[in-house]
């Protein structure tokens, strides 16, 4: 069990997370989404927390390093060969889509 009440890791305590166009007027809808760990409350409550109970589904990985970070719990683990592979893949079709998505966009501006 950790501390009673932790600020959440996933929107570092804001309990909601800036779209791109912060800190001008939001343009593309995205403004000020409440966080889902903390329901934007910015913090967490671990007091009847178990940490074996997490399934680690809200993680943020380190490619050069080849480990995930689960946001909720904290735990770290090591990413096979397949996983890293996996999100390189991932990576690469999000990448993609928004350079489409920006070149859409600068063609649709006069």
């Amino acid at each position: 069990m950790g501390d009673r009440l932790t600020k959440c890791t996933a929107c570092d305590g804001r309990g909601y997370f800036r779209c791109e166009c912060w800190p001008g007027d939001c343009i593309c809808g995205w403004d000020d989404q409440d966080c889902e760990e903390c329901g934007g409350e910015g913090i967490i409550d671990n007091f009847y927390a178990d940490d074996l109970d997490c399934d680690c589904s809200n993680y943020e990985t380190d490619l050069l390093e080849g480990s995930a970070r689960c946001h909720r719990c904290g735990r770290t683990w090591t990413l096979s060969q397949d996983d890293i592979a996996a999100e390189i893949e991932h990576q690469a079709a999000y990448m993609a889509e928004e350079a489409e998505s920006e070149a859409a966009t600068s063609e649709a501006s006069p």
